[in-house]
């Protein structure tokens, strides 16, 4: 442990490492006690962090969370489904970062990718629930079925997205001092993202896989004929 005191100060009129250059060239003559020294930081937070680094784990992100989607379905349709509606889900974050008034920063980029995260798991945990419903029934979806279905996954959904913003409001209302140049505007996106992420999940989903994905598998073909027909089936 070590005592320290942080000093804070705006820059105006010149750029932040001319004033950085001349504070080191004063300090350097200052005697300080014994083990006491004085540094002088001009990178924030968001600065020191590669951007660059976190764009790539993104998109590496982005490409397991797909293929963990069509391991779970078995299909690349319904993966691909789910898939599309995350940019949906994270509008809202999007949104958020724009009222912001900074741009996409560190802070805004890490909000989003974790409003992927939760947009996938929810869509992940809606889709299988539609599933477990349509085996159940021995038939495909009906609009009943999908009524119900997201009837089941509301509560869970609402307390999930409650107890997350719980955790995001004291972030905000703290502010974006020192040491939160990163965090404060994460928790402004996923904040925002999470009214849109739950209402894709909760209504726009299971229409979606409604119309083009239930009971669906990549290799089905799609046999048709009068109502009477007897249809045989040999699995190969």
């Amino acid at each position: 442990m070590s005592r320290k005191l942080d000093i804070q100060m705006d820059v105006s009129g010149r750029s932040v490492s001319a004033v950085a250059d001349d504070l080191e060239q004063r300090l350097a003559g200052v005697d300080l006690p014994l083990e006491y020294h004085a540094e002088v930081l001009d990178n924030t937070v968001a600065d020191e962090i590669n951007a660059g680094q976190i764009a790539a784990f993104s998109i590496a992100a982005l490409v397991a969370i797909f293929l963990l989607m069509q391991a779970a379905f078995r299909s690349w349709r319904m993966a691909g489904v789910a898939f599309l509606t995350l940019p949906g889900a994270i509008a809202g974050g999007v949104l958020g970062a724009l009222l912001l008034g900074d741009g996409l920063t560190l802070g805004a980029m890490a909000g989003l990718l974790a409003l992927f995260v939760l947009a996938a798991r929810y869509g992940l945990v809606t889709l299988d629930h539609l599933l477990g419903l349509e085996r159940g029934n021995g038939q495909r979806l009906d609009p009943l079925l999908v009524q119900l279905g997201a009837q089941n996954r509301l509560p869970a959904t609402l307390a999930s997205v409650a107890c997350i913003g719980a955790v995001m409001v004291p972030v905000i209302l703290v502010g974006s001092g020192p040491g939160l140049e990163v965090v404060n505007p994460m928790a402004v996106v996923i904040l925002c993202g999470l009214v849109t992420t739950s209402a894709v999940t909760l209504f726009a989903l299971p229409v979606l896989h409604l119309r083009f994905s239930a009971g669906a598998q990549d290799a089905d073909e799609v046999i048709s004929g009068p109502p009477d027909a007897e249809l045989e089936l040999a699995v190969r």
